[in-house]
């Protein structure tokens, strides 16, 4: 069995990270992190409902974004399925939040066939994945531990892992933080466009406000709760083109407006091997002076918007949302974009604090996505970083990689019990020019539809979750059907 984690570059950045020992400072809390689509189902509910604020598209979010609205008495006028949202959401911020104590988590997920579309969800990337996790909380500082492992079937390529584990220290406002973490910027339910989790988390360390309130100078006041992260990250695998590249990420978004999110976001591919790490090449990074189609080209960049309004009207809730990511640049904005939309809604069923969400989204991962000009095998591409935004064969973005378009519906039903039923359908034409370079999923064009059903049943201390799917075809099978029936379980403790 092999540590897979432990690359140097990997162990220095950990390093780096447990440098961040407990100091006094004031309250510190950990973080959301990506991948619960239940709990953050409900958040959004409370979103829509302005029990707690924004942002909520800059994930993990930190818990003492939510600290006023968890620890106030509950207020009066919440119809019964928001309030049972909020009751879930308070228990676990309760739980995950006190400090001066040891917590622990264990998952085991299995399936025949890992999905395809991988969505928000945390879902197995392979057919055995299983992850074992201690988290200890200083009143500034939290250490996370996560062991796992990922494996086939017969567990003929089994690794042990670091991803999950962190150190993040609370200082002035602000989370120092380290390790091997997931994020996911953006509004998408099912995808996003420039960072998303659908690969394995890549060791970074990175700094992001504690809690998002607004500012009180009066030229910046009206940008109301607002977030900063920033990191620098190394893609620390051996077959790359260029090997061991840095990745910066720089991500802001504000909450102007009850209910509005606007967000900026960029990323950039730098150094590595035989590649210039010089102060000069940052700064010509960092300012854009990129796009020279030659050898001295400093960096690999995306970089974008999106936006979400999100309200209720009587007792339905809604959200409206939208993401455009660039991988190139005209004028000073980004360009050869791609594109992503989606709306969601949320409403009572029945009376007694059940309640469903439908959620649809489109996206579509060819370059210039707004006009006729299409651009194949440009998106998460570059001449010289030519392993693109790719870490360990997955993609770092979407989840079905470039030149692809995604259709999704979702269907979610908590009902009073906390039991959660979901249904699903996606249609995916995946690089669709049939470029055997250009997309990390499937080396041909392929039209595949993805029909999905599953149950998640809340017991004491844990959770079981079973998932059903079938899909139309699979990638690689150029000029064939090749269906696939797969059957996904998932056992969640938390002691």
């Amino acid at each position: 069995m092999r540590f897979a984690a432990c690359s140097p570059a990997a162990v220095m950045f950990f390093g780096i990270a447990l440098g961040l020992a407990p100091v006094p400072a004031a309250t510190a809390a950990p973080w959301i992190d990506p991948g619960d689509r239940n709990l953050r189902s409900d958040i959004e509910l409370l979103e829509a409902w302005r029990v707690v604020p924004g942002p909520v598209t800059t994930w993990p979010i930190p818990w003492a974004q939510f600290a006023g609205a968890m620890t106030r008495p509950v207020r009066s006028g919440l119809p019964p399925h928001v309030a049972a949202a909020l009751e879930r959401v308070r228990e676990r911020y309760l739980a995950e939040t006190e400090t001066e104590r040891w917590r622990a988590t264990v998952s085991v997920s299995a399936s025949n066939a890992p999905a395809l579309v991988r969505g928000f969800e945390q879902r197995a990337r392979d057919e055995w994945d299983a992850t074992a996790q201690a988290e200890y909380m200083w009143p500034s500082t939290a250490v996370r531990l996560s062991i796992g492992g990922q494996s086939e079937a017969d567990f003929s390529d089994d690794e042990l892992r670091l991803d999950g584990s962190y150190v993040a220290h609370e200082t002035h406002d602000w989370l120092l933080y380290g390790g091997l973490t997931d994020q996911w910027w953006g509004p998408g339910w099912n995808s996003s466009l420039i960072l998303s989790n659908s690969a394995r988390p890549f060791p970074r360390v990175g700094v992001m406000r504690n809690d998002p309130k607004g500012s009180e100078l009066p030229v910046l006041r009206w940008l109301g709760p607002w977030q900063a992260n920033v990191f620098v990250g190394v893609l620390e695998e051996r077959d790359r083109a260029v090997k061991d590249p840095l990745i910066a990420g720089m991500r802001l978004s504000v909450n102007p407006l009850p209910g509005l999110e606007l967000a900026a976001s960029r990323t950039f591919q730098i150094c590595g091997e035989d590649r210039s790490c010089s102060a000069g090449t940052w700064f010509d990074a960092v300012t854009g002076r990129d796009n020279t189609g030659d050898a001295s080209d400093p960096s690999n960049q995306l970089a974008g918007f999106d936006a979400r309004y999100a309200g209720h009207i009587g007792s339905l809730a809604y959200a409206g949302y939208a993401q455009y990511i660039g991988d190139d640049e005209a004028g000073g904005f980004p360009s050869r974009a791609t594109g992503l939309v989606g709306m969601s809604l949320a409403g009572a069923a029945g009376a007694g604090g059940a309640h469903w969400r439908f959620v649809t989204e489109y996206s579509d991962t060819a370059a210039s996505v707004l006009n006729s000009d299409k651009r194949y095998d440009l998106t998460y591409n570059h001449f010289i970083y030519r392993t693109g935004y790719r870490y360990r064969g997955r993609p770092i973005a979407h989840a079905l990689d470039n030149d692809t378009r995604l259709l999704s519906a979702i269907g979610i039903l908590t009902d009073d019990r906390g039991w959660i039923y979901r249904g699903a359908y996606h249609h995916a034409d995946v690089n669709r020019d049939g470029s055997p370079g250009g997309n990390a999923v499937s080396a041909t064009s392929e039209d595949i539809d993805v029909f999905e059903l599953g149950l998640e049943v809340p017991l004491d201390r844990s959770s079981l979750a079973f998932g059903l799917r079938y899909q139309t075809d699979q990638p690689d099978t150029p000029g064939d059907r090749d269906p696939l029936f797969a059957v996904d379980a998932r056992w969640l403790y938390r002691p």
